[in-house]
């Protein structure tokens, strides 16, 4: 037996009661396996364990010796590569109508992609049975958000949430139908032999937990000042400040709110365009003057976004000397979520997130019933909203404005109750509101119809002295 390497590793095997030695020759690429050498009845052998584990590749070497049939995944070579199927699923994200849209769902894929390498580093797809599906699905649930994100500090580590799972193994079930023999999403171009005959993922879906039964939505409890309290805890942090505020009136996501930009504005109006919204679908909302111009004093000249300020507030607020980075929307958001978690903990309320503003928003608005009467409208045409949206209405008309000014006058009515909590929102008397209506219609008037109403103000004043006097 030739003098083994400094680097080998020795190995003894014991074959029908004969001690045959043997060495473990280490990888020496990052692709490759360890190998096994060793000499029996004079003859010099040597293969690959096909693992790069060390105690796995002692298990193997010594049932590759034994003559024994060692328990490897054996790597099709006709097979589709890793890479392969990440092009394929990169050029059907690409093929999205909305380029924004079509980032997202990539960014989500290749973050549920790599944490499935993570538990099972495969080569080709056709080596995932449905007992490495169930492998990684038991994976899942005994991880927590910081393994499965691979952060290195954090305050909590939160088991993963049912939801997040299933869009796990959701996900890629998705990613496998688009390269399976006989599915309608195969995409053209891909070889038989390097196709998929089933799906793993859709034959473990009875083992996929299922969804909790949701309870009612997380909101502020106005009446107990959780609202007021929650804005306290932002003094000092102007620009953060506004930015719970603009959600509130405007009732928007996070991913909304953080990029806005000045652009969207038209007077007290935020029209925000589709392809920054959800699904595509865009939306008018109003906010109070005074908010307006309090946004207006943090502008930066040259950004196109409305909280660009954002950035130079929270480097006067960090201790540490260290340079934060330039605005953008992602880097907002995963600060503002922080926090939003910082300020909940701080009023004794930790479920709240960023979706009770939104959530809080739409229940003092009553959005839900200006929508009703915009299906019912939908109704009488005998269509649906989303084509009388498309067909019927301009895209920012004045359909679109007369929502805007509904979900604003409702919620501008319910925080009166609360008065200390209005003025914390900047938030206009009801007495302020009806005479800015009131000017708005004069100045629609034509000089025939403002005659007629100051004749008929005249007429109700006289009747009015009259009536006093007897």
């Amino acid at each position: 037996m030739s003098r083994p390497r400094k680097s080998a590793i020795p190995l003894v095997v014991d074959v029908n009661g004969v001690e045959v030695p043997a060495v473990l020759r280490p990888p020496r690429t990052a692709g490759a396996s360890y190998k096994v050498r060793w000499k029996m009845h004079g003859v010099q052998h040597e293969r690959t364990t096909g693992t790069q584990s060390l105690e796995a590749a002692k298990r193997i070497a010594r049932q590759i010796i034994r003559e024994e049939e060692p328990v490897v995944r054996r790597r099709d070579a006709t097979g589709m590569t890793v890479a392969e199927f990440e092009a394929i699923q990169k050029k059907h994200f690409s093929l999205a109508e909305r380029s924004v849209a079509g980032e997202k769902s990539l960014g989500s894929f290749l973050g549920v992609w790599r944490s499935f390498l993570k538990v099972c580093p495969i080569k080709t797809i056709h080596e995932v049975t449905e007992s490495v599906a169930l492998e990684y699905l038991h994976a899942l649930q005994k991880s927590d958000r910081n393994r499965n994100h691979n952060y290195k500090k954090s305050r909590s580590a939160k088991p993963l949430s049912r939801a997040t799972i299933r869009k796990h193994i959701r996900t890629l079930a998705g990613a496998w139908n688009r390269v399976r023999d006989g599915h309608e999403e195969l995409k053209a171009g891909i070889a038989p032999s390097k196709r998929v005959s089933d799906n793993p993922w859709e034959r473990i879906r009875t083992s996929v937990p299922k969804p909790t039964r949701e309870g009612d939505p997380v909101q502020f409890k106005i009446s107990d000042g959780d609202l007021s309290r929650f804005l306290a805890t932002f003094r000092g942090r102007p620009v953060a400040e506004l930015f719970v505020i603009v959600t509130l009136w405007v009732a928007g996501r996070l991913g909304e709110t953080t990029s806005m930009e000045w652009s969207w504005f038209s007077d007290d109006y935020i029209v925000i365009p589709d392809a920054a919204a959800k699904r595509g679908k865009g939306k008018v909302c109003r906010i109070p003057t005074s908010i307006r111009e309090r946004l207006e004093r943090f502008k930066v000249e040259g950004s196109p976004y409305v909280f660009a300020m954002f950035a130079n507030e929270v480097e006067r607020s960090l201790k540490s000397c260290h340079e934060v980075m330039p605005f953008s929307p992602e880097r907002m958001q995963w600060r503002m979520q922080k926090l939003i978690a910082t300020s909940a903990e701080a009023i004794g309320r930790p479920e709240i997130t960023h979706h009770a503003l939104r959530s809080t928003s739409m229940e003092l608005s009553n959005e839900g019933e200006l929508r009703d009467k915009r299906k019912a409208a939908a109704a009488k045409l005998q269509t649906t909203v989303g084509n009388m949206t498309r067909n019927y209405l301009a895209k920012v008309g004045r359909k679109e404005r007369l929502l805007a000014n509904g979900l604003y006058e409702n919620l501008t009515v319910a925080l009166q109750e609360y008065p200390e909590l209005a003025k914390q929102l900047g938030c206009e008397s009801v007495e302020v509101t009806v005479e800015q209506e009131v000017e708005a219609l004069i100045k629609n008037l034509t000089p025939v119809q403002l005659k007629r109403l100051q004749k008929r103000l005249r007429r109700d004043g006289d009747a009015g002295e009259g009536q006093g006097v007897a």
